[in-house]
């Protein structure tokens, strides 16, 4: 036997999560920049806006 609502619920989950990596088509460069102006040691490769979105969806999924 399949639990249909909570197989449904989980679809619609899922779809939730896929909608949220729009921001990617925004991603900017000068954003980047600016946050590595006059900082010392290695550069950094991804925005917080990214490591704020991968957080939210670790948090979501346990």
């Amino acid at each position: 036997m399949t639990d249909w609502p909570s197989y449904n619920r989980s679809l619609i989950r899922c779809s939730k999560i896929l909608y949220t990596y729009a921001f990617l088509d925004k991603w900017n460069d000068m954003v980047l920049a600016k946050m590595n102006e006059n900082k010392k040691g290695k550069k950094f490769i991804y925005q917080d806006s990214f490591i704020l979105v991968i957080g939210y969806v670790r948090v979501y999924f346990q």
